[in-house]
């Protein structure tokens, strides 16, 4: 796949997490692993209206393999940490999805109350973070071992897969499990 190719997949899945209220404003970040490099969103980008000068390739350790500069997301540590250790992962969405981070400010364990949610939610890692940064990485890491989303406690969520379309059900998912359990408990 050519990177403009790369780059509209990129941005339509962008757009689809901003549509469907999984990041607001200038929330959340993405990075695609292609056979050029990796793509990373760059700082302070609006994934709702995210264009193509808004992505940027990058090499394994992160250094620009283009000739635009750019500031490049302050999460590109988690992201380029993912795709080491697990290597056939290709895509990461990190989004702060309204209702996942609003029930883990109140509770710490969620109700799997569907049969599909059943399967990819069980043992759904909670990390802590005390930062609007996630500046330790290796503890999402662990987490990421057990689950192929995390919740990043009054922060948001991560998560990876094979392509967008898998990290993004995932967030979507859980967004709907965290929607369903404020419902049940009360709180709106």
């Amino acid at each position: 796949m050519s990177i403009n190719s790369a780059k509209k997949e990129f941005i339509y899945w962008a757009h689809l997490l901003w549509e469907r209220g999984l990041v607001t404003g200038r929330s959340g970040n993405m990075s695609q692993k292609t056979g050029q490099g990796i793509l990373l969103t760059v700082t302070n980008c609006y994934l709702g209206l995210l264009k193509s000068s808004q992505i940027a390739l990058v090499d394994g350790q992160g250094k620009l393999r283009q000739k635009e500069k750019v500031n490049l997301t302050s999460e590109k540590d988690l992201h380029l940490g993912i795709y080491r250790k697990f290597p056939k992962i290709n895509a990461v969405i990190h989004a702060h999805s309204i209702h996942t981070v609003g029930f883990f400010n109140y509770y710490s364990k969620l109700d799997i109350l569907g049969f599909e949610a059943r399967i990819h939610l069980d043992k759904l890692p909670v990390v802590p973070q005390f930062t609007p940064t996630v500046t330790k990485i290796e503890p999402v890491l662990a987490a990421l071992e057990k689950n192929n989303i995390v919740v990043l406690k009054n922060h948001g969520v991560v998560a990876m897969g094979e392509n967008f379309r898998l990290a993004f059900a995932l967030i979507e998912m859980l967004e709907e499990q965290a929607k369903v359990n404020l419902l049940l408990r009360g709180r709106r």
